[in-house]
């Protein structure tokens, strides 16, 4: 008797019914494709003692080209930033016994036709859009920390890729003097055009009141 009451007052169930609600399409997740330095770096590896690799030069633009580009490329960052010191800046300042220095860490891993013009002329480019780009990111990470504002601070912030310390330290300097001679240039400018302005408008006056 008991166990029948107990079954008529169990509480009814619940069911949930869910409305057929029209879901907007998504797009399946992006995925990236093989990373190309890292592919770069172990056909590195995986080069057999004593070779070089080859560079195809491409006849129209006078570039490099292929999958051996972006090896090139990648050991022309490397390069830049543990041979080729900072405290000059300009290019063509760069003593030429570096350069020829950089040449030769370049051919330890590929084949340089050090006889063809053009060929190490397309090097030299590119060694020289490295050099802007890399001093260019040690420019920006000053700016980052302070330099126009903190010097001070900013010097001790060193960039972690940076060659050395006396190379930072000098381009620190070089950029504070860059950036004081830039604004006291600003100044004079504005005060010369202003002074110049205002005696122009005072003769204005004058010749009025006088008339």
């Amino acid at each position: 008797m008991f166990v029948l009451i107990e079954i008529l007052f169990e509480p009814p169930l619940i069911v949930k019914q869910c409305a057929a609600v029209d879901q907007p399409q998504v797009d399946p997740p992006k995925r990236r494709g093989p990373n190309l330095n890292l592919s770069a770096t172990k056909d590195f590896e995986n080069l057999p003692e004593g070779s070089k690799i080859d560079l195809t030069m491409a006849g129209g633009t006078k570039g490099f080209v292929g999958k051996t580009s972006t090896q090139f490329a990648n050991e022309i960052g490397i390069v830049v930033r543990r041979v080729c010191p900072m405290n000059y800046h300009k290019w063509v300042s760069i003593p030429a016994d570096i350069k020829n220095l950089m040449y030769e860490k370049l051919q330890g891993k590929f084949n340089l036709l050090r006889t063809d013009k053009a060929f190490m002329g397309y090097v030299d480019y590119r060694l020289h859009r490295q050099w802007t780009r890399t001093r260019g990111e040690l420019s920006a990470h000053w700016k980052m920390n302070g330099g126009k504002t903190n010097p001070r601070l900013a010097i001790s912030m060193m960039k972690s890729n940076c060659q050395s310390l006396e190379d930072w330290n000098h381009l620190c300097d070089y950029w504070e003097l860059e950036s004081t001679r830039v604004n006291f240039m600003l100044t004079s400018y504005i005060c010369i055009h202003t002074k110049s302005y205002l005696h122009t408008y005072r003769s204005y006056i004058d010749v009025n009141a006088t008339g």
